[in-house]
């Protein structure tokens, strides 16, 4: 954001400083070690020092939970919605070391394996896979590479008219422009929306003059094109690529609604599940005694009341 800003640097070390601490560049235990030290050193404890039934059960179901979702939750929903999104946008957006003839039960444990299984592209395993094309060469690797993973390079080629696109690279343009896509039309013909990744793939092989190479230089570049005059650096080889934009929005989206979902479980589900399960126990045994004095039968300043609720709920948050 304020990388190429005038009169930022204060901020910039700030910003960089901040994300060295939270994102940690230090040791990282292995993932045995680390569910040792969340089981032994932290679940455990905490069970053997419940001083009750409900206060067993509750830590029980808060910090079991917790766990399990820091742990897998949140990775298998990044990975799913990812996995949904890439049918959607023809692209290769998750690593799949499970394979799509495996049975569902394997599947589903792809999403949920921490170390490997199903995992969404990072940004710089993205840039490499639609990006830096030298030759025309590795472009068509490139395609190849994606036809064989299940995706559809016609879509590719039409992200730019997807709904809400420009709006993301372009939000201070007022007119329509699709660089990528008219270049494609030049290589691929007008229709080729319509055609197979087979088809598309040869006639990027046969694009040797005319309109078909000239889109093609525009793609990839003049070197990478073999015109030895031009001086095009190409659209997919530049900072602007709308591949790599799309791709990874996509990635970055998906990654802050499945923390967005994990904290709101964590935060308020499992304490709100807590009191709900406390509660109908006591109700449907007497014996064990319901508190009775409710809050909301006190009367209190509406002042202190305000205040008293800000408290917990910010409590609660953290």
């Amino acid at each position: 954001v304020v990388e190429n800003k005038p009169g930022t640097s204060v901020a910039k070390k700030i910003i960089e400083k901040s994300n060295q601490f939270l994102q940690g560049e230090s040791y990282n235990p292995g993932r045995g070690a680390y569910y040792l030290i969340m089981g032994g050193f932290v679940l455990a404890p905490r069970l053997l020092s419940a001083r009750e039934p409900d206060e067993f059960r509750e830590t029980l179901t808060r910090d079991a939970t917790t766990i399990l979702t820091i742990l897998f939750a949140m990775k298998a929903l990044q990975s799913g919605m990812t996995s949904a999104a890439q049918k959607a946008s023809g692209l290769t957006l998750v690593k799949d070391a499970v394979g799509k003839n495996a049975s569902k039960l394997k599947r589903l444990g792809g999403y949920f394996n921490p170390e490997g299984g199903i995992i969404p592209l990072g940004s710089d395993e993205i840039i490499a896979r639609y990006s830096r094309f030298h030759s025309k060469d590795s472009f068509v690797k490139g395609l190849k590479t994606l036809d064989k993973e299940g995706g559809s390079i016609a879509k590719m080629f039409n992200i730019e008219n997807k709904k809400g696109f420009l709006s993301r690279i372009l939000p201070s343009s007022k007119e329509k422009t699709t660089p990528m896509f008219d270049a494609a039309k030049k290589v691929f013909g007008d229709d080729f929306l319509a055609k197979s990744n087979g088809e598309l793939i040869s006639a990027v092989e046969s694009a040797k003059s005319g309109a078909a190479l000239e889109g093609l230089e525009d793609l990839i570049g003049s070197k990478a094109a073999g015109i030895k005059e031009g001086v095009k650096e190409g659209i997919l080889n530049n900072k602007n690529n709308p591949v790599t934009t799309y791709a990874r929005s996509i990635s970055a989206n998906f990654n802050t609604l499945s923390l967005g979902i994990t904290a709101g479980f964590l935060g308020f589900g499992i304490s709100k599940f807590n009191e709900l399960l406390t509660m109908k126990k006591r109700l449907q045994n007497p014996g064990l005694g319901v508190p009775k004095v409710k809050t909301s039968d006190v009367k209190v300043p509406l002042q202190i009341q305000s205040s008293v609720k800000a408290s917990s709920t910010f409590k609660q948050f953290v």
